[in-house]
């Protein structure tokens, strides 16, 4: 049973799709092969054979689904290979070790169904780390080199590697914290700020009314003296005018 090992050398994408294209000429003939029979009944008189019983699939339809998706799945829970991957001398491995039936079935059934939408499962295998497609990252699978192993160099190098990037998304994770604990002050200073506002504000109104009530307050006795004053010069001007009458009295009498 194969392994993980750091000294592996994962497949790429280009490599996969040719051993993928050979399995599957050789699993479409063989599957052919064993259905031509039932091309033959059919042919003899047997229609019910070509009916649809599956949305648009016929008996025979489905038997030769069957048969292709056996093929890539005896073969790789039995050999951990396939005849196509044999040519590139590419082999399975799971990363823990663990090997059954039941996983390999759900890789090559629902996680190549899940990776052939759009064809982005596939594609993924170019941008991870370890060369998997969406089918691998489900069942934990890689596929490697069989037999070929990193040299003490390079898996020195890829250790360095790793270590940098490790080093990289740390330094880029603390400067994120960094920033978001930056926006967080700002945003408390400023709400501070905002709310200090406020408060000086009803203050201030407070104090311009208090001034104007004194200057009201000011401004009144001067007005009760100059209305005193003005009582004062009516009564004197009265006295005046009566005095001059007076006068013009006299003087008519003489």
């Amino acid at each position: 049973m194969q392994t993980r090992s750091d000294s592996n050398i994962y497949a790429g994408f280009f490599v996969r799709f040719a051993a993928y294209l050979a399995d599957s000429i050789i699993a479409s003939i063989l599957s052919l092969t064993l259905v031509s029979p039932l091309y033959a009944a059919k042919a003899a008189g047997m229609d019910f054979l070509g009916k649809n019983i599956l949305f648009n699939f016929t008996i025979i339809n489905i038997i030769s689904y069957l048969l292709f998706v056996a093929y890539f799945v005896l073969l790789t829970y039995f050999g951990h290979s396939t005849p196509g991957k044999k040519i590139f001398r590419l082999e399975v491995i799971t990363e823990d070790g663990s090997w059954n039936f039941i996983n390999i079935l759900y890789r090559e059934t629902i996680g190549r169904f899940l990776s052939g939408l759009m064809n982005i499962g596939y594609l993924a295998i170019i941008v991870t780390e370890k060369k998997q497609g969406f089918h691998d990252k489900l069942c934990d699978t890689c596929v490697i080199y069989k037999g070929a192993v990193l040299s003490e160099d390079e898996i020195l190098k890829k250790e360095a590697a790793e270590q940098r990037r490790k080093a990289a998304a740390e330094a880029a994770e603390m400067r994120r914290q960094n920033a978001m604990a930056m926006a967080a002050q700002n945003a408390a200073h400023m709400q501070n700020s905002n709310g200090a506002q406020p408060a000086t504000a009803p203050i201030q109104n407070g104090n311009e009314a208090a001034a104007m009530q004194e200057q009201n307050v000011t401004v009144a006795p001067e007005a009760v003296q100059n209305q005193d004053a003005a009582e004062a010069g009516s009564d004197k001007v009265d006295s005046n005018e009566s005095n001059s009458d007076e006068v013009n009295s006299d003087e008519k009498k003489d």
